[in-house]
């Protein structure tokens, strides 16, 4: 008796079994059915069952590159465009290679750090990381490593791109394959992919284009065993909102929900820094607030205020006085009564108003005010002369009164 499809699966009869009257058509029906058998998809693997090596090993994370900042895991740092990220990823990228702190978190599994650029050209990167060298006033010994760790791939102007566009889904592209087995012999400890838009494969479909470069990402991940974060610019209402929570991305939510690590870069002005800090911003200097709404591998982070000097970053803790700025502000008044009296004026409120101090109306007056209460400044009157008896400002400290 010959044999039936059984729940799909074709079984070809015996040659004995087959009707000898249906000659070629016979071995024709037969080609047909072994190659509908190899179109057929392979099964889906049976996930296997827990070896008690693999229960006794297995990590619950991965492991961390800087404790409490990067892990061997996805992530995206993202900013308004002119802030400075780019900066800020040779900056980490220095502590990371050399294993030095990065603003009090330790680097626990640093390495060489490879960058790919598709914005900057490699010259201009190299010279700011050479100028950041030198403002961290490094070593010969250690700009030597810093050379040949940080490794900088330019692919700018090349259209590279890390996915690609198949039976209309997203994923990743031959360019992730050529890149990995390059990763896997460099064994970095972190790659920046920077801008992330130039990578994928547009907006047009704007959460399939950025999973497909998380699918990108974690493929790198698996195989060169590295962080890998996106440089990513935030969009025009979070700019403007100075919005700092982990959906502050331009485009969709796929990034942020894809990544593990969510860091958000935003700058301050004068006012907002002062106040947040209470020290005063000079000139080019930049006030910054860099969050990190989310670590899936560690606690909740506080943000961080960052001074950009340069192509240098300081930290600044936050001011525990809630009188700061007005100290701050008060400060500068002082700083500025003094310098008139030193050039021969006799400065008043109105006098200063019209200086170019950075203060507001309303903030130079409550300086005034903080002073006169502290007892810091008095109104004083000039000797009788030309124009008359004048009032003016005056510090106390007899020593700091030039007239």
């Amino acid at each position: 008796m010959s044999e039936s499809p059984i729940r799909g699966f074709w079984r070809e009869p015996p040659n004995d079994a087959r009707n000898p009257n249906e000659g070629s058509s016979i071995n024709m029906t037969g080609l047909m059915h072994k190659a509908e058998r190899a179109a057929r998809p392979s099964p889906f693997p049976k996930p296997p069952s827990i070896s008690l090596e693999e229960w006794n090993d297995a990590r619950t994370g991965p492991r961390p590159v800087v404790e409490n900042w990067l892990y061997e895991d996805v992530g995206v740092l993202v900013a308004p465009g002119g802030t400075g990220k780019t900066s800020l990823v040779l900056f980490q990228a220095i502590h990371i290679v050399l294993g030095r702190e990065i603003f009090g978190s330790k680097v626990v599994n640093g390495g060489p750090v490879v960058i790919l650029t598709a914005e900057d050209d490699r010259e201009s990167l190299v010279g700011r990381l050479r100028a950041v060298s030198q403002q961290m006033e490094l070593s010969a010994e250690e700009i030597d490593h810093v050379r040949r760790n940080v490794l900088i791939s330019d692919v700018s102007g090349e259209a590279f791109k890390l996915t690609q566009i198949s039976n209309q889904i997203v994923k990743p592209s031959i360019n992730t394959e050529r890149l990995i087995p390059v990763l896997t012999d460099i064994q970095p400890a972190v790659v920046f992919i920077d801008p992330a838009v130039s990578f994928g494969t547009g907006e047009s479909r704007v959460n399939d284009a950025e999973q497909g470069l998380i699918e990108a990402a974690r493929r790198i991940r698996n195989e060169a065993m590295c962080a890998v974060v996106f440089v990513h610019h935030t969009g025009k209402q979070s700019a403007r909102l100075q919005t700092i929570d982990q959906y502050a991305g331009r485009g969709g939510s796929a990034f942020a929900d894809g990544s593990r690590m969510v860091h958000v870069l935003q700058p301050l002005d004068g006012g907002e820094w002062l106040k947040a800090t209470g020290d005063t911003l000079r000139e080019r200097e930049t006030g910054l607030i860099l969050a990190r709404p989310k670590i899936s591998h560690a606690p909740p982070q506080q943000p961080i205020y960052l001074k950009r000097i340069g192509h240098l970053f300081v930290q600044y803790g936050v001011s525990e006085d809630k009188n700061a700025a007005l100290t701050a502000n008060s400060e500068r008044v002082l700083e500025l009564i003094k310098s008139e009296i030193a050039d021969g004026r006799l400065p008043t409120g109105r006098s200063l108003d019209a200086l170019q101090s950075g203060l507001k109306q309303r903030e130079l007056r409550s300086a005034i005010e903080w002073l006169r209460a502290s007892g810091r400044i008095i109104d004083a009157r000039n000797a009788k002369g030309r124009g008359g008896v004048r009032s003016y400002l005056k510090p106390t400290d007899p020593g700091e009164d030039a007239a």
